[in-house]
């Protein structure tokens, strides 16, 4: 191989001045042999190693490459040059201190494209011939400074490279090993051209057999100058067997981004947690953008239409208005993401309290009345406002594997609930309801019995569905129009008040029983007539009703019944309230629901399950969404802020990444700088980049989407479409595009051919 310098010049510009390293240089060395360059510090000794490697380009002159003028040749071609022609040994050896010692060597060996059988018995032979036999899986930075340098020539010789081009190999050296490097230089010159840079001539003088100096950037003597001639290589140098089948790019990329991974396990883990940090930072405040797209949370709940407020309740009714039935409720259950279904939804806006001295208080005092002789007691009933608000739910919602004893209530005075104590300890309690939007201030109270235990802790109570079907029947048909207290004078009725049916337990036919606090305010007669009005009392019960009653088809229907028989008083009813028989009170209702309540995992999955229903054909509304009408200014500010907020944080992570992760990379300069001498090509080296941070970004967004499915950051992940995922991915692939671009173009300036 033959290599020709024809007045090379090489100068460094500044803003204010111009250095030449190289004046005119003529230079021509042969396949073979050992030149020492010599020269004081800044002569330009190291500079013309790099122009004769390929590594630093030159302003004036020609370099010919086997007669090849290379100032036309591409950057490729001077990979290719430094990969199959050139071996490197440097005073600061450029090992790959993480790699082992067969590392090192077979890295050589593989950039190269040699394909040998058994490429790590190849690597030992170059390992053992320099004398490091032994040590192949030490790591390069374990080893001393004498056994770096013959790692360090061990790699060149892998090569198989004509040259060997070495920048003062001993300077790190004491003179007993710089001996030994000087003799082994001596060896590899006989088949060889070694060309060394040194400031310790007569070290290498024995050895050489030839000696250029320099001054000033000029060749000033050129000594023992032989030029061999070329052989055993082809015209432009270079063994055939090392020049076919060259190892495919993508597969040198993928091999060294996992073996540093493997090899270089706290460097890369730092970018590695950075890249982890920016996926999971990245998908919280995504997140938070996603979840705060709906703006229904920044609005008031009004507790007019829907007493009880819960985002995941969805109410359904028929089209056609009509009864639910067991069909329906079993199609509901089918639909995904529904947990629950609700048969009687309208029990769940009646608020009931349970505990007493918690939920509400009875206390009994005398009070006097002008109609009456006596003073009576009285039971004042009061209910806590600091008590967490509670609401019935049927049984419908749970079912006998919910049960740690016992069984699903039936009866009206049956229910079931959470307690420590067994069945058997627990004693019948009351229970009071209120129904504001129907009943106003008053409440209505119940004896039950407990004929179920819960397994899981709760304070819900369960109540039959046949209990909660005669509760919401005010709701269907609102109240009956009681007509009663006869005027003697008069010979009709004075008066007329709207009571709501309950059923009398002890009641039969059409008997029917008011409260005992039940005054009704008569209709005044002329003069003292209201005086002689027959009231309702146990001997004069007499009384008319009236009801419009709902047909199935919608329609209303008149319902009236004269002279009903009026029962005896009841103490703990309250004066809205009239107890029927279950008979008559079913005559006068209709039993079922007209519309259930199902509800969902999450609100995230509102919209998902309204369309299912109206893909059924049923009618369905949000609750919370139907209630929550006026913007509160303070929870419209709040949103606003924390999504600009989440949108700037995006940016700033983004920022960061690029920053943060291009700064963990450029620590491997060294890396870098190694491989492009061991002829690496550039493409090649950037797609390691590539594959690295695309590998921690893509395993980084895995998990943090695994973390999130499986209740790290469900409250987010519930919001999460196959978009929002999408965008997730992109936005950080993107991150991880932009952070090697950025990086590969400081390669281009830093580490690779400098061009200028």
């Amino acid at each position: 191989m033959g290599i020709r310098l024809e007045n090379i010049s090489k100068f460094y510009t500044s803003a204010t001045n111009v250095t030449m390293a190289l004046q005119k240089i003529n230079l021509e060395f042969g396949n073979k042999g050992f030149v020492a360059i010599t020269g004081e510090s800044g002569s330009g000794k190291s500079t013309l190693i790099k122009v004769l490697s390929g590594m630093l380009s030159f302003e004036e002159g020609e370099l010919y490459i086997d007669e090849r003028p290379m100032s036309v040749c591409e950057e490729s071609d001077w990979e290719e040059y430094r990969r199959g022609k050139i071996g490197f040994v440097f005073q600061e050896y450029n090992l790959i201190d993480e790699y082992t010692v067969l590392d090192n060597v077979e890295s050589a060996i593989i950039i190269r494209g040699i394909r040998k059988e058994n490429i790590i018995d190849y690597a030992k032979k170059m390992i053992e011939k320099v004398g490091l036999a032994g040590l192949e899986n030490q790591r390069a930075s374990k080893l001393s400074s004498g056994q770096k340098q013959r790692l360090a020539i061990a790699r060149a010789l892998a090569k198989e490279a004509d040259i060997i081009i070495a920048d003062e190999p001993t300077g790190n050296l004491d003179s007993e090993n710089g001996q030994k490097i000087m003799e082994l230089f001596g060896e590899i010159a006989k088949d060889k051209l070694v060309i060394m840079v040194t400031h310790n001539y007569p070290q290498a003088e024995p050895y050489v057999d030839r000696q250029i100096r320099l001054f000033d950037g000029k060749v000033v003597s050129d000594t023992g100058m032989t030029i061999t001639e070329q052989s055993g290589s082809d015209a432009k140098g270079g063994n055939q067997e090392t020049k076919k089948n060259k190892w495919s790019g993508v597969f040198l990329a993928w091999k060294y981004t996992l073996k540093n991974i493997v090899r270089q396990p706290m460097r890369l883990s730092f970018i590695a947690l950075f890249v982890v940090i920016t996926a999971v930072v990245s998908f919280f405040f995504l997140g938070q953008i996603v979840s705060h797209y709906d703006d229904t949370y920044t609005k008031d709940y009004d507790d007019d239409v829907f007493a009880y407020e819960n985002d995941r309740r969805i109410v359904v009714k028929k089209s056609d208005d009509s009864v639910m039935t067991k069909e329906d409720y079993s199609f509901f259950a089918t639909i995904d993401k529904v947990l629950e279904v609700e048969t009687y939804d309208l029990c769940n806006d009646i608020r009931y309290y349970g505990i007493p001295g918690e939920d509400y208080y009875i206390t009994y005092y005398e009070q006097s009345y002008w109609y009456m002789d006596e003073p009576v007691t009285v039971r004042s009933v009061s209910f806590s406002d600091e008590a967490e608000p509670k609401f019935m739910r049927s049984a419908s919602c749970i079912r006998e594997s919910d049960l740690k004893e016992g069984r699903l209530p039936k009866k009206r005075n049956e229910i079931v609930v959470y307690s420590d104590l067994t069945m058997e300890e627990l004693d019948s309690f009351k229970v009071f309801f209120q129904n504001e939007d129907v009943w106003s201030s008053v409440f209505y109270e119940y004896d039950f019995e407990v004929v179920g235990v819960l397994k899981e802790k709760t304070t819900q109570i369960y109540y039959s569905e046949a209990f909660c079907d005669m509760l919401t029947a005010s709701y269907k048909q609102g109240g009956v129009t009681l007509e009663g207290a006869w005027c003697t004078i008069d010979e009709q009725y004075k008066y007329r008040g709207i009571l709501y049916p309950m059923i009398g337990e002890n009641l039969t036919g059409q008997e029917m029983q008011l409260s005992a606090a039940y005054y009704p305010a008569y209709t005044r007669c002329a003069g003292l007539a209201h005086m002689h009005c027959i009231s309702f009392d146990n001997e004069h019960s007499a009384a008319n009703i009236y009801v419009d009653k709902l047909t199935v088809e919608g329609e209303t229907e008149k319902l009236q019944y004269k002279d009903m028989y009026i029962g005896e008083s009841n103490e703990e009813l309250q004066a809205a309230f009239i107890n029927i028989s279950e008979d008559f009170f079913y005559e006068l209702c209709d039993y079922g629901s007209h519309q259930a309540s199902l509800y969902i995992e999450h609100y995230a999955y509102t919209d998902e399950v309204l369309e299912a229903l109206k893909e059924a054909g049923y009618d369905g509304v949000s609750s919370y969404r139907i209630s929550s009408v006026e913007y509160n200014t303070d929870k419209v500010e709040n949103r606003i802020i924390l999504l600009l907020t989440s949108f700037a944080i995006l940016i700033v992570i983004a920022l960061l990444e690029m920053f943060i992760v291009s700064s963990f990379l450029k620590l491997k300069r060294k890396f870098y700088s190694v491989f492009g001498f061991l002829g690496m090509e550039m493409g090649v080296l950037k797609k390691m980049n590539y594959f690295e941070v695309n590998l921690y970004t893509v395993v980084a967004v895995l998990l943090t989407v695994i973390f999130g499915l499986m209740g790290g950051l469900k409250e987010l992940t519930v919001y999460f479409k196959p978009v929002h995922y999408m965008i997730y991915f992109l936005y950080n692939f993107a991150l991880a595009q932009i952070t090697v671009i950025l990086f590969n173009r400081y390669l281009d300036k830093k580490v690779f051919r400098n061009k200028k």
